[in-house]
């Protein structure tokens, strides 16, 4: 009897540990599809209908999903590194080649209707033409030029915006965090206002990081 106690608790104990590393390493979309496809057995056509998207952006969001997992291994392969260019979605090499022209069109063009932009600790901005007319234009308005490359952060795929200092010397400027329905962007979430974060990811990447500070203006 202790022992079926002592096996039940380290049963929970590796199920909290699983679903803490599935919420860690996976976006959103991913983790709800990887739930749906590969826990629950739900056919890719059904969780399409479940999602309002695609089967076919169904079975890419899984197919991420099953490549950052694997990706870790007995650890996580590296807390970040880059992506080559030839491995990307052409989605994101389209919003990559967007972010570097400082295209706002562009990158309106490439977002869902009812897009989702989260500027993580300050605002939400729900809707392609709030997102256009609000953080897409303040951000073409920044006069630091700018580069963005894929990257893995953690076996989570996001976008790295790199920007000179005044040393000459790049700092690692943002992150941002794409998910992607198709050939949609259905969420961007990015991470300027993270000064913990992207500290750990330049230390990572061995380069400096910009400190924008926090900023709360959405909380309360």
């Amino acid at each position: 009897m202790v022992d079926h106690a002592v096996n039940s608790g380290e049963v929970r104990a590796a199920a909290h540990e699983a679903i803490e590393h599935v919420v860690h390493s996976l976006s959103p979309l991913q983790r709800v599809v990887f739930l749906l496809c590969d826990t629950f057995d739900f056919p890719a056509k059904d969780v399409a209908t479940l999602l309002r998207t695609t089967e076919g952006a169904v079975k890419a969001a899984l197919h991420r999903a099953r490549t950052s997992l694997a990706s870790d291994g007995d650890g996580i392969r590296s807390r970040a590194h880059l992506v080559q260019s030839s491995d990307l979605d052409e989605t994101v090499r389209r919003y990559i080649a967007a972010f570097d022209a400082r295209d706002a069109d562009a990158i309106a063009a490439l977002l869902h209707e009812d897009a989702v932009a989260v500027v993580v600790g300050s605002a939400i901005e729900v809707g392609r033409d709030m997102i256009r007319a609000n953080s897409l234009a303040e951000w073409a308005s920044e006069p630091e030029p700018q580069r963005a490359c894929a990257g893995v952060l953690d076996g989570r795929e996001v976008l790295f915006v790199f920007a000179a200092q005044e040393s000459g010397r790049e700092a690692l400027h943002t992150i941002i965090e794409l998910d992607i329905a198709g050939d949609v962007v259905m969420e961007q979430r990015n991470y300027y206002f993270s000064p913990d974060l992207l500290e750990y990811a330049a230390g990572a990447l061995g380069i400096p990081a910009a400190n924008h500070g926090y900023q709360y203006a959405f909380s309360g």
